[in-house]
């Protein structure tokens, strides 16, 4: 497919990404995103995981970029390559095509509100009180479907300041930091992670990957920290969700895949070899 209708969401906080998203500009001109063909990311992963977000619901694929030699944006996911308008043509004509498995987050209030949002790179439950040194302690219930075509589940208990559920292209992001499993961006898993377990020596390891059909039930039980200390943060463009704005706690959080909001990015590597390259040390 030939794109030749860029949308650009560019990090506006850095002058050199700012000055090459309005040189690319210039030559495609600015194009409405209900008028374009593909969205162009200028700047770093995060400004990648934020586009990729704002590209839900609208059917158009997603190209991360980063400003050639730049020193205030880094990416492993976007091309450090295209340094003019006819170099990221020929990249949209090459690129390759991954799916982007969404995830979706549904969290219930004391009060009985339920949100529901959903996201491409992460979800997270932490800990957000400062004036309390004890752990967050949360019950864990997976279910998924067995190789019989039952479905199964069971229960752990996590300690610590929180977790985070993420999608293979957030893996190599906040998930990455806790110590989490770097994905196969062809792979539609869900990798789990902790926030700073508590006795992590007892737990072996503090993150694992699942399988896409895997659904999660988090539940804060009632003897742990106050419920109103925890907060879900859903993507990267959305809402902190907490009992301040809410004005009631936080009792659960179920975590899912959701197969038909899948999307679709675009790379200039066979995205397997970007993961590869992201376990290179810098």
């Amino acid at each position: 497919m030939t794109y030749t209708k860029p949308f650009f969401i560019w990090d506006n906080r850095k002058s050199d990404v700012v000055d090459y998203a309005n040189m690319l500009m210039q030559h495609f001109g600015k194009i409405a995103k209900k008028d374009a063909d593909v969205i162009i990311s200028v700047g770093g992963d995060g400004n990648l995981l934020d586009s990729i977000d704002q590209s839900m619901g609208t059917g158009l694929a997603v190209y991360g970029i980063t400003p050639p030699d730049s020193t205030s944006s880094a990416g492993f996911l976007t091309d450090h390559d295209v340094r003019t308008p006819e170099d990221l043509q020929q990249r949209l004509d090459q690129a390759y095509k991954t799916a982007l498995p969404a995830l979706k987050g549904t969290v219930k209030f004391q009060d009985g509100t339920v949100i529901e949002q959903a996201t491409y790179s992460d979800i997270t439950l932490k800990a957000v009180s400062l004036e309390r040194l004890q752990a967050a302690v949360i019950d864990i219930r997976t279910e998924f479907n067995s190789s019989s075509g039952k479905s199964v589940s069971d229960t752990l208990r996590f300690a610590g300041d929180g977790i985070v559920f993420s999608t293979p292209i957030a893996s190599t992001g906040y998930n990455a930091s806790n110590g989490g499993a770097i994905m196969d961006l062809t792979y539609p898993g869900i990798a789990l992670s902790g926030i700073s377990p508590y006795a992590p020596k007892t737990m072996r390891s503090n993150t694992a990957v699942f399988s896409p059909d895997t659904q999660f039930h988090v539940v804060p039980p009632a003897s742990s920290l106050d419920k109103r200390a925890l907060a879900v943060l859903i993507g990267g463009t959305h809402d902190l969700l907490s009992a301040e704005k809410q004005g009631s706690p936080i009792t659960e959080l179920h975590v899912e895949r959701v197969p038909d909001m899948d999307g679709t990015l675009l790379t200039s590597k066979h995205p397997t070899i970007l993961v590869f390259n992201a376990l290179r040390p810098k």
